[in-house]
């Protein structure tokens, strides 16, 4: 079978019936792959070979390679990148239109509804930000082995996400008063600063828990590590470019 290894798995060990399956890496191409040979475990004898995929599997296996990514084709993964950086940005944009108009027509009412949408407008584009900084600097923050009776690890960090989320919906709700005078939420631009700040902090916290700063990834090619830590401060510094932006919207419409 060609390919590399990807997994490889002893089952029933230290029994007769015990067995050895080796999966193939699916690394080297798109589709996801589930190819398999079995051997028995005492003698090294071949029990099974998964059989080759019908044309609907091969289909169906494309398009969840294309879901997981488990493919090393770099420029394909940055095809990926470039185009939900493009999609999030034309939602974000639009919802942003959207509120915005709507925010002027509620102003003449008086109405308070306006403070909801646009509490809704901020969790969305920049609580969304916060909450994936919550998760990368909780990954470095949270020990490895926590004491007994916390939840496990993973589903801790998925806590601190969806609690970075909430907490970035309660601030954008508190600072919205000016939004009911048709002004600017000042929760945009401190987000914004909140997202440059957390985005540097979880640099500076790999480095610190791991060693692996940017001249040691980039002189190595570990660039798993270095992309992240570039991505990151490019998001810093797109961050702080927002928020002085707003602040200076926030100066004119005082």
């Amino acid at each position: 079978m060609a390919g590399e290894v990807g997994l490889l798995s002893a089952n029933h060990v230290g029994d007769a019936n015990g067995y050895v399956s080796v999966w193939r890496a699916g690394t080297d191409c798109i589709a996801n792959v589930s190819d398999g040979i079995h051997f028995k475990a005492t003698t090294g004898e071949v029990l099974h070979e998964n059989l080759p995929q019908t044309a609907v599997g091969g289909v169906a296996n494309f398009l969840v390679g294309l879901h997981l990514q488990h493919f090393r084709h770099w420029l394909l993964r940055w095809f990926y990148v470039l185009g939900g950086l493009m999609g999030a940005t034309c939602i974000a944009t639009g919802l942003i239109l959207f509120v915005e108009k709507r925010k002027k027509q509620h102003a003449k009412t008086n109405s308070q509804g306006s403070r909801v949408v646009d509490t809704l407008a901020v969790t969305t584009v920049t609580g969304m930000l916060i909450a994936t900084m919550t998760i990368l600097n909780a990954n470095r923050l949270l020990p490895e082995a926590l004491p007994l009776g916390w939840p496990p690890r993973d589903n801790l960090e998925c806590w601190l996400f969806w609690g970075g989320w909430a907490l970035a919906m309660l601030h954008a709700f508190v600072r919205s008063a000016p939004v009911v005078l048709g002004k600017l939420n000042p929760a945009w631009r401190e987000q914004c600063w909140a997202v440059a700040v957390m985005a540097v902090a979880a640099v500076l916290l790999n480095w610190i828990t791991t060693g692996d700063h940017l001249l040691r990834t980039i002189g190595t090619g570990y660039w798993p590590v270095a992309g992240m830590d570039l991505s990151l401060l490019a998001t810093a510094v797109l961050a702080v470019f927002a928020a002085r932006k707003v602040g200076q919207r926030e100066a004119i419409n005082v």
